[in-house]
């Protein structure tokens, strides 16, 4: 009686396994996107809410300036409006979310709050995976109502509601 597996029967599982992986793949890469994005609208939503409240603390106004290229980005709460002058508080890099692109509709590429209320000026942030542009989420602000939100703009997505 022989023991073991013949090499047809080892190809044959190998290649079932490899069929399998390829089929998976994709599906991997979609919850990894998921989670970046899901990751990155919290984290926005903090920073931004956090530039608000310091405004209030600081009794002054505030600016968060956008540094956006199509590899990277990054965001800077500074006491000036002039993003090279004054000091920086606080910075939020998107080293962790290079696969994830983001741009925005706020003019000067940069977020003031006023001093009393800490009220941020009206914008988007809109951010989606590199390969998939239709994921997309947005991080919204109102001057009015002070309200600062992340909403998916077409269909409920990620836990977030519609815009």
């Amino acid at each position: 009686m022989t023991r073991g597996f013949t090499l047809l029967e080892l190809a044959v599982v190998i290649g079932l396994i490899s069929l399998s992986l390829l089929w998976a793949v994709p599906s991997f890469r979609s919850v990894s996107d998921s989670t970046k994005m899901s990751q990155l609208a919290n984290e926005l939503r903090g920073f931004v809410l956090l530039g608000k409240s310091q405004a209030i603390l600081r009794r002054q106004p505030l600016w968060i300036h956008f540094s956006l290229t199509d590899s990277s980005w990054e965001l800077s709460l500074t006491d000036n409006q002039d993003p090279v002058q004054g000091s920086v508080l606080v910075n939020l890099s998107g080293e962790s979310f290079k696969d994830l692109t983001i741009r925005s509709n706020y003019s000067a590429n940069r977020i003031s709050f006023d001093a009393t209320h800490g009220r941020p000026k009206s914008g988007r942030l809109i951010f989606h995976p590199r390969g998939n542009p239709h994921l997309l989420l947005e991080l919204r602000t109102h001057f009015r109502s002070a309200i600062v939100r992340v909403c998916a703009p077409t269909m409920a997505r990620l836990g977030f509601e519609v815009c």
